[in-house]
């Protein structure tokens, strides 16, 4: 079956029963993203690292703040960065995209990756 084929029956699947869509949302206690980087931003530091990140989901959607978690991992690639490395590397833009999860029972930031492709 062609891949537009097996996303067509999702949406139809989905569709037929909204409801089940989204308790299975809102059940969900960790999400990912992938972003341009255009859509994150840093709203605020602390101790030198990034406290909080201002993200914006869909074009649609309005940007919200959420805070880093405790020991949050920051990364380049397959790359560990410390605070001031991520910093230099999220101001350079050199990336193609943003990859986050999100704790949704916190609030929190638990991951962040400067990709550079998309696979």
């Amino acid at each position: 079956m062609k891949t537009h084929s097996k996303c067509a029956l999702l949406v139809m699947a989905l569709l037929s029963n909204p409801s089940q869509s989204a308790e299975t949302d809102a059940a969900m206690r960790s999400v990912s993203y992938s972003l341009a980087p255009t859509s994150v931003s840093i709203s605020s530091y602390q101790t030198g690292k990034p406290a909080s990140m201002k993200i914006q989901t869909c074009a649609t959607c309005d940007p919200q703040v959420v805070d880093l978690a405790t020991g949050v991992q920051l990364m380049s690639d397959t790359k560990t960065l410390n605070g001031k490395s991520f910093i230099e590397s999220f101001h350079k833009k050199d990336f193609e995209m943003i990859r986050l999860g999100i704790n949704r029972e916190k609030q929190q930031i638990t991951y962040i990756n400067l990709a550079s492709d998309h696979g």
